[in-house]
């Protein structure tokens, strides 16, 4: 049976605000030192179900921060800035259902959404100003940035849908043992080496710079 903070979670669900692109999702809310159950989506309607097979994404808290989450409207989102709150898995759907949960319903809500073969999140009002992250980083790590423009601003941040390698001319995937090899093979500048000066020789007039004349 779940528990009553899930349940109430699980009710406020707004597909308006994450898009579930298929047709069914699966995400799993686990208790710390406790058990699991899974918000199972379907069609824009979610319900609780006990956990089973391999969920889309994964959530993970401990009991008194399910309890503060359903009862805050921004609680999910604020435990997870704070690292109260994990998410596994597919982020993209993970946070996208905690914003899903908030219960927000003001203009300029956080929606995470698909288009073009994008995902994205977006946040505010107004004119809008796209951030796209680099490699190796996600949307989700640029959330600080978008609560700080949204009360003004429209923001979208935009990720490719996959993950995708790169790759090499010809269509050859680079693997990080061969990037790392690339890296140890690339030209290194010379190291500075001061210039030597000569030593001065009896009756001649020094130069700055040069050591002293012996007696």
């Amino acid at each position: 049976m779940a528990s009553a903070p899930l349940q109430k979670l699980v009710a406020r669900y707004d597909p308006q605000v994450s898009d579930a692109t298929q047709r069914t999702t699966r995400i799993r809310l686990a208790t710390t030192g406790g058990g699991a159950a899974d918000a199972v989506i379907v069609d824009g309607v979610a319900r609780l179900e006990e956990a089973d097979g391999e969920p889309d994404a994964v959530l993970t808290a401990d009991a008194e921060t399910w309890r503060r989450i359903a009862a805050d409207l921004r609680g999910g989102m604020d435990a997870f800035n704070r690292s109260r709150l994990s998410v596994r898995t597919n982020l993209h759907v993970g946070v996208g259902f905690l914003a899903a949960t908030s219960g927000a319903t003001t203009p300029g809500r956080l929606e995470f959404k698909r288009a073009a073969g994008l995902s994205y999140l977006q946040a505010g009002e107004g004119e809008p100003v796209v951030m796209v992250h680099g490699l190796g980083a996600t949307k989700v790590s640029l959330l600080p940035t978008v609560a700080a423009l949204s009360p003004a601003l429209s923001r979208h941040l935009a990720r490719p849908a996959r993950p995708r390698r790169l790759r090499q001319a010809g269509g050859r995937r680079l693997r990080r043992p061969v990037l790392r090899r690339l890296r140890h093979r690339a030209p290194r500048r010379p190291e500075h080496r001061p210039r030597a000066h000569r030593r001065q020789q009896p009756g001649r007039t020094g130069r700055p710079g040069t050591g002293p004349t012996p007696p």
